[in-house]
């Protein structure tokens, strides 16, 4: 029989990948609304997803990448390899990123409700705390 592989759960990889889906399932269904105009969350909620993709996008792929063991690096016309990012600015996009995507999550549960919306970005604010200077 063949030895099975584990897989690690590291603490970044529920929470950006809940941010992600999360945050694609709002946006698909701001998409699949019949056409009328949106109002200011949800447009305001959109901004924040379109800054949000991109960065969690880059995180699924180093991620993925990295944990088959591979590394992204950037090859220049003089033949020397660079990493891709380096790791102070691969945190500040996923960071931002998560920010930006928890913010428009934010402001959809705002648009159905003030008080649900003010505490679901007070606890993320919390927990955004704790989770990345904290622990």
């Amino acid at each position: 029989m063949a030895k099975e592989e584990k897989g690690e759960l590291v603490d970044q990889s529920i929470l950006l990948g809940a941010v992600l889906a999360v945050s694609l399932l709002i946006f698909q269904s701001y998409l699949s609304q019949p056409v009328k105009p949106l109002d200011w969350f949800q447009i305001e909620s959109l901004i924040c997803f379109a800054i949000a993709f991109p960065g969690l996008a880059l995180w699924f792929l180093v991620y993925h990448l990295t944990s088959k063991g591979k590394h992204l690096t950037f090859e220049t016309n003089k033949k020397l390899s660079l990493p891709l990012l380096s790791s102070f600015a691969f945190i500040f996009i996923v960071l931002f990123s998560s920010i930006a995507a928890i913010t428009g999550i934010g402001l959809s549960f705002w648009r159905l409700s003030p008080i649900a919306g003010g505490v679901f970005l007070l606890m993320s604010a919390f927990c955004l705390v704790e989770f990345f200077l904290v622990g």
